[in-house]
């Protein structure tokens, strides 16, 4: 959070609270979700999508 005289939570400042949660949730739904894949092959394809 930023530092003020007020310690005011801004807008910024919950959009990275916010992506960091969609993050984490991001990664405990691909762990449980890929117990059955190759992770190389996971982590290849998921780099080949972001390079797009």
């Amino acid at each position: 959070m930023t530092l003020n005289h007020q310690l005011a939570v801004h807008s910024g400042d919950l959009l990275c609270i916010l992506c960091a949660l969609f993050y984490a949730l991001n990664i405990m739904m691909t762990g449980r979700l890929t117990k059955n894949v190759d992770s190389i092959t996971l982590g290849v394809v998921q780099l080949g999508f972001a390079a797009m």
